[in-house]
C-alpha cells in the first residue's frame, strides 16, 4: 500500500507523495517559531533543535515525502480544543513513519504542524518547509 493511501485510511483528508526536491524550503520560516508560546521549551524546538541550514540538508537527504493534510475550518485551530486536531495529525504521521520503516524498509521521519511541544513530534516549520 502506498503511504498516501494509508494516510487517508488513517484519517487524512488528502495525501500526496512528493519528490523532496519539489518541496520549498525557506530558512525564514523558522522566524515563526520565535512567536510560538512554546519556543525553547523542548528538545524539538529552536534554539535546541538542529540549525536551519542543517535541517534543510537533512530534508534534502530524503528522496520522497508523504505530505498530508486535515481539512479544518480555521476556527478549530484557534479553539480551546485545537490540540484534539493536532493530536490526530501527530497520530497519523507517527503511524505513517512506522509503516514506512516496516514496509518500505527506509529510514523515515515524521514531522507535524503547529508547535513542537514535548507531547508532539517536530514541526515541519522547524526544517523550513513551506507547505501553506
Amino acid at each position: 500500500m502506498m503511504l498516501n493511501q494509508k494516510a487517508i485510511e488513517l484519517g487524512a483528508s488528502d495525501a500526496k507523495i512528493l519528490d523532496t526536491a519539489t518541496i520549498p524550503l525557506d530558512p525564514a520560516i523558522i522566524q515563526f517559531c520565535r512567536h510560538c508560546k512554546g519556543y525553547g521549551q523542548c528538545a524539538n524546538c529552536p534554539p535546541h533543535a538542529m540549525r536551519i541550514h542543517a535541517a534543510i540538508r537533512w530534508v534534502k537527504s530524503f528522496k520522497r515525502a508523504c505530505v498530508m493534510k486535515l481539512d479544518l475550518e480555521p476556527r478549530h485551530l484557534m479553539s480551546p480544543d485545537c490540540m484534539v486536531h493536532f493530536r490526530k495529525l501527530f497520530t497519523i504521521v507517527s503511524a505513517l513513519e512506522r509503516v514506512a520503516e516496516q514496509t518500505v524498509s527506509v529510514d523515515a521521519s515524521a514531522l507535524g504542524a503547529g508547535s513542537c511541544n514535548p507531547e508532539t513530534i517536530p514541526s515541519a516549520s522547524l526544517v523550513g518547509m513551506v507547505l501553506f
